[in-house]
């Protein structure tokens, strides 16, 4: 046992950083030639206790010894016992390590500094470097002595530890190409024996542990660490970010797992140059372009044959590489093997792994997937540069199966030591090497030939028609600095991942692996694309639904997709009553979920849905032929349609499909069906079915009976990997319950006179742009932030102004449809807002940020979270919008539950958007009574128009205080709708309309080329006040006669006084 030293309180330091012993590589050089008599030990013990700079120079000397020992055969590790000077080495040891433990208060006591204390073992790893030659051998030999005679120096109280040491004498070596003179970590590790678990998991200054540094530098034994390290190791991650000049992605919070999928590090190897011409021994050359032959038939007809020779061996080997290029592509097969071992086991101690998100936000596939995306797109286009595909060098049907196995994933990897024989095997003799710098001569030449470089000693240089000139092939060995940088097989390892983890995991698992965070820097630099698509309720699947989403932008794979052809009971009061006309609306609607999904497909580029929910029309449900066409070309892994009696097996679903819900009507013969040799078993991925039941009171338990049956068919299926069986009796879920609408009347409603002057403008306003303008100029769009409750696509076609990216977005869930997400508004007051806007500017491109609604329902006025708020104004801000339009307002309270502080942020949130130069309007409280006092945000905000609400006489509503308000806009008659609730609209309406007014404003300006000014805010409150005719007490913002289109000149003349308005 070590000194116990913790009850002193004397500095300590490091043994050896005294600087009369400071220990060089130059002192182990005048060592060798020091005297050092071989039959005694190396230090004296005249004056025992030895003084500290005793201890000092004993390891000096026994150091300096080892380093001078160039004659002892220190490999052969067996026989090291009965070394000629073991025995010297021993003793001198064992006194050093006595001497330490006696002297360590005053060792300690005189140390220069508390920051490494190191005990013999550390300075003996500490110099290691300096034991040229043999330094592996001679470290292992001094490690095992002090090991063998005191244990608890492999696990020291202060300094580096000793398998950190190890790692970096390791990595040392690796990187300076000395492979041979690495393993001193296994070995180390070894010594440990149990308690090498727990101090691999030990990490440095950077949050490194040893699987860290082993993975990523590769060690030789990295996969004996890994069978060593506890289970805690693999979820260690880096606490700051590490950049190596190999590496292609920042590596902060990276794991092990991450570190083994680093792409530029492992799967970015040099590979073959050489392309194999079918049918030829030799490689390919470029031929030189003559005027003759005239046809390419004629010149394959001069071409010379040759053919490889119609033997067993030859059609075995196929064409051959040069030695170079076939050694790498060997070496590389070899790696990948080795690669996809590695990624195994680690996955193996620790599914859980590939789910941890590094700092960019990154799953170990991910980290794959990026790094390899990246690495293509840096690629120069050159030919000698560009990175080889996966698919341009195949991989022997052996070799694939090694790596993959028979289920495409990490199945057989242990049988990667396999080699192909058929490549292995070199079938002719290599020239000589007069012989390959001719040819590598005349390769060049032709070359430049073919690439129109002149030749020079006069040859041929005329371009003709273009077709070869017959050469006879040539074979050129290539040089290892030719090779090309080539992708090795990271396809392979990214499909491996996937069936690993579909096997392992449920949805949530492999959604935190196959998705990045949403909270990270998007790696492809696409903000906002969505991940999570619903089609619910009022959206349901319809003929317009296209068009209504198409602003969307779609990842290639969706985690979760919901579709319905569920009526809502609205829908249903609308219904046919004739049968015929029924039976044709339901066709109609197979035909449009069948657009939808082409749509997704084709025009959205959507590959592979991990969860997909289909909710039929429980009236007239999908055709199996449907069912295909919809399925067809697409990767789905969680399939759930309500389709009862489904037809489920591979010809009709995705054979991807690793997780089913099946319906049940009470046929008997469908479990049949299912259960057979042609049902589920040709899904071979199949792993979970919920198998839902149609209940019957009167079969109760003959359909029990069934349902035991059919489970027990399939525990008899053949094979090992059998489906898990789970039964449901949910009748709801045959059928849908559709949300209806409020109430309606069938009064025809006179709308407001404003409203329907600037819908006309608006309309003129289009129709000019695109006579005048649409050929030599593009579309100036108004970028308008809306914060409200979200807003509907569906609604009156919103979804043709919306921006595909929303706040906030949404972290993955449930695998139903999401209410959170911003093209889903919660009670409708977003969609009519953004409506609002449209109709007054159609050049509009609306940001939605959806908000939590609090306190009113109704559309006069609404209430939303300060902090939530505060976000999205930042995130409008970031968006670089035009305007920002918030329907609502929040009274600030001093009282016990004080909002002062989240009111404090959205002023500095409202700060830096008014920097920015952008508009804001904000609805004006409706309290009339309010006191003065009593401050409302964001209307009493000074950069903020606070706007109230008019009747159709333009007066002020009864709960606007016009002393508060800044404009005030039309509050009534202005929705195109049947519902009593909307005939008000209030404040919140006549922001939009406010916002909308703006809007058209700019457009307008931009439509002549005008710029807007920079005071932004006063030359808007200009317009308002002096071009709409707000000027006196009524603050009343009219359009008549102001919003009109001069036949001759167009919006010249309007854009002439919003331009006078400038300061």
């Amino acid at each position: 046992m070590l000194f116990d030293t913790s009850h002193l309180t004397v500095p300590q330091g490091d043994p050896d950083e005294g600087q009369e012993y400071d220990y060089t590589a130059e002192e182990d050089e005048r060592s060798v030639q020091a005297p050092v008599s071989s039959s005694s030990p190396v230090f004296s013990t005249a004056g025992f206790p030895l003084a500290v700079e005793n201890i000092r120079d004993g390891r000096y000397r026994l150091t300096s010894k080892i380093t001078g020992d160039t004659d002892t055969h220190w490999k052969n590790e067996e026989s090291w016992e009965q070394l000629n000077d073991y025995q010297v080495y021993l003793e001198t040891v064992k006194k050093l390590v006595e001497q330490e433990r006696s002297s360590i208060p005053l060792f300690l006591s005189n140390s220069s500094t508390s920051q490494s204390q190191t005990n013999l073992l550390q300075h003996v790893l500490e110099k290691a470097e300096n034991f040229y030659p043999d330094r592996l051998h001679k470290a292992k030999f001094l490690i095992q002595l002090i090991a063998s005679l005191d244990s608890d120096q492999l696990f020291p109280k202060w300094g580096l530890k000793p398998l950190h040491a190890a790692a970096e004498f390791d990595i040392k070596q690796l990187n300076e190409g000395h492979t041979s003179d690495t393993g001193l970590t296994i070995y180390i590790c070894n010594l440990m024996e149990d308690r090498a678990a727990t101090e691999i998991c030990e990490t440095n200054q950077n949050k490194e542990n040893i699987l860290h540094l082993a993975v990523s530098h590769d060690f030789k034994d990295v996969q004996r660490l890994i069978k060593m390290a506890d289970k805690m190791a693999f979820k260690q991650q880096r606490a700051q970010q590490q950049r190596r000049e190999n590496t292609s992605l920042a590596d902060g919070g990276n794991t092990p797992l991450h570190d083994a999928l680093d792409f530029q590090n492992h799967f970015k190897k040099p590979g073959p140059v050489c392309t194999i011409s079918a049918g030829t021994h030799g490689v390919e050359l470029p031929r030189r372009p003559s005027m003759a032959p005239t046809t390419q038939q004629e010149a394959n007809q001069d071409k010379p044959q040759t053919a490889l020779p119609n033997t067993p061996q030859a059609r075995k080997s196929g064409p051959r590489m040069c030695p170079t290029c076939d050694n790498a592509k060997k070496n590389n097969n070899s790696a990948l093997i080795r690669r996809m071992e590695i990624v195994k086991e680690l996955v193996e101690r620790d599914p859980d792994t590939l789910t941890i998100h590094n700092s960019a936000g990154l799953s170990p596939y991910l980290y794959l997937r990026v790094g390899c995306q990246i690495s293509q797109k840096n690629t120069t286009s050159g030919r000698n540069a560009s990175l080889t595909n996966a698919q341009e060098q195949p991989i022997v049907p052996e070799l694939r199966r090694q790596i993959t196995g028979d289920a495409n994933h990490f199945g057989d990897a242990d049988k990667g030591e396999q080699r192909d024989s058929a490549t292995s095997r070199m079938e002719e003799k290599l020239r000589s090497e007069k012989d390959m710098e001719k040819n590598s001569q005349r390769a060049s030449s032709l070359r430049k030939e073919a690439a129109g470089t002149p030749v020079p000693n006069g040859g041929d240089t005329r371009i003709g028609s273009g077709v070869k000139e017959p050469v006879q092939s040539i074979r050129v060995t290539h040089k290892d600095e030719e090779l090309k940088p080539t992708n090795i097989g990271s396809e392979i390892a990214l499909v491996g991942l996937k069936e690993t983890l579909f096997n392992l995991g449920t949805y949530e698992k492999v959604c935190a692996c196959l998705f990045q965070s949403q909270a990270a820097q998007p790696f492809d630099g696409k903000i906002g694309s969505q991940r999570k698509f619903s089609l619910v309720g009022h959206q349901r699947v319809r003929f317009e639904t296209r068009e209504n989403f198409d602003f969307l932008v779609f990842e290639p794979m969706m985690a979760s997709v919901v579709l319905s052809l569920e009526y809502t009971e609205e829908d249903l009061k609308d219904m046919p009553r004739d049968e015929e006309e029924k039976l044709s609306l339901w066709r109609r609607d197979e035909e449009n979920l069948k657009d939808v999904f082409e749509w997704l497909k084709v025009d959205k580029g959507v590959k592979t849905i991990v969860s997909l929910t289909v909710k039929d029309n429980s009236n007239h449900y999908c055709s199996d032929a449907t069912v295909l066409k919809c399925l067809e070309n697409l990767e789905v892994r969680y399939l759930d349609w309500n389709r009862p009696n489904l037809c489920a097996n591979s010809s009709t679903l995705p054979n991807t499909i690793i997780e089913i819900s099946l319906y049940w009507a009470r046929l008997n013969a469908v479990l049949w069906s299912w259960s057979g040799a042609e049902g589920l078993q040709t899904l071979k991925k199949l792993r979970k079915v919920n198998l839902y039941i149609q209940r019957g009171a009167d079969v109760k338990e003959e359909q029990d009976e069934s349902v035991k049956a059919f489970k027990l068919r399939v525990e008899n299926w053949p094979g090992p990997n059998k489906p898990q069986i789970e039964f449901r009796t949910d009748n709801k879920q045959f059928g849908g319950d559709g949300s209806g609408g409020g109430p309606t009347t069938n009064l025809s409603l006179k709308k407001h006179e404003w409203i329907e002057i600037a819908s006309e403008f608006a309309e003129k306003l289009y129709n000019f742009h695109f006579e005048r303008a649409s050929c030599d100029k593009p579309r100036q769009y108004v970028k308008i932030a809306l914060l409200d409750d979200g807003v509907d696509p569906t609604y009156n076609h919103n979804g043709t102004n919306l921006h595909y990216a929303g706040w906030p977005t949404i972290e993955l869930g449930g695998q139903e449809e999401d209410p959170r997400s911003f093209y889903n508004s919660t009670n409708q007051h977003g969609s009519k807002m953004a409506w609002l806007i449209r109709k007054v500017c159609p050049f509009v491109t609306i940001y939605v940020a959806k908000l939590d609604v609090k306190g009113h329902s109704d559309l006069n006025s609404r209430s939303f979270s300060l902090r939530q708020a505060t976000e999205a104004i930042k995130w409008a801000t970031e968006c670089g919008v035009d305007i920002i339009s918030m329907s609502w307002n929040v009274r600030e309270v001093r009282t016990q539950h004080s909002n002062m502080g989240d009111m404090r942020q959205l002023e500095i949130a409202i700060d830096k958007a008014a920097d920015a130069k952008i508009l804001m309007f904000g609805a004006a409280s409706d309290v009339k009574e309010s006191a003065s006092s009593e401050k409302w945000m964001p209307c009493d905000h000074t950069k903020v128009w606070s706007i109230g609400a008019t009747d159709k006489q333009y007066d002020a509503k009864k709960y606007v205080n016009k002393e508060r308000v800044d404009y005030l806009f039309p509050g009534e008659y202005v929705l195109e709708s049947r519902r009593i609730e909307d005939i008000d609209v209030g404040n919140s309406g006549a922001t939009a309309l406010a916002s909308g007014l703006a809007a058209m404003v700019m457009s307008c300006m931009r439509l002549e080329d005008e710029a807007i000014p920079d005071n932004r805010n006063v030359w808007m409150g200009n317009v308002m006040t002096k071009v709409f005719n707000s000027e006196g007490n009524s603050k009343s913002v009219r359009v008549k006669d102001v919003l009109v289109m001069d036949e001759a000149e167009g919006v010249r003349p309007l854009v002439d006084k919003f331009k006078a308005q400038k300061v």
